[in-house]
């Protein structure tokens, strides 16, 4: 098992750790391709704000459009909007790929609030 860092912004922390948020898209680049099952994602919000987070499925798909139609949630239509905010950025991951991980709050953060 594996620990990775990520940052992350509202309002997707706060989602996460209300368990409203249970996928994280990324490029689909070096650092992404060794995430597995049963990591753990950190995400950083800011120098106070950690969540603990496992990884319990990856899936592949050639654009980020793709990876973000795959999934019935409305927080998932603000990241394709936020990415095509950033238009380097969005062409990025449109040229890699994307990864969708499915998280859940780690057993560590649920006696306050894993990537399922």
């Amino acid at each position: 098992m594996s620990t990775f860092n990520f940052n992350i912004e509202e309002p997707f922390y706060t989602a996460i750790k209300n368990k409203r948020k249970i996928y994280e898209i990324r490029a689909n680049d070096a650092k992404r391709q060794a995430i597995k099952p049963g990591d753990i994602i950190e995400f950083k919000r800011d120098e106070a704000s950690l969540l603990k987070t496992i990884v319990r499925a990856r899936t592949e798909f050639p654009t980020l459009e793709a990876a973000i139609n795959s999934v019935p949630h409305a927080l998932l239509q603000a990241t394709l909007e936020q990415y095509q905010g950033l238009p380097g950025l969005y062409q990025k991951v449109e040229a890699m790929g994307a990864v969708l991980f499915q998280i859940e709050l780690h057993p560590d953060e649920k006696r306050y609030a894993v990537f399922h």
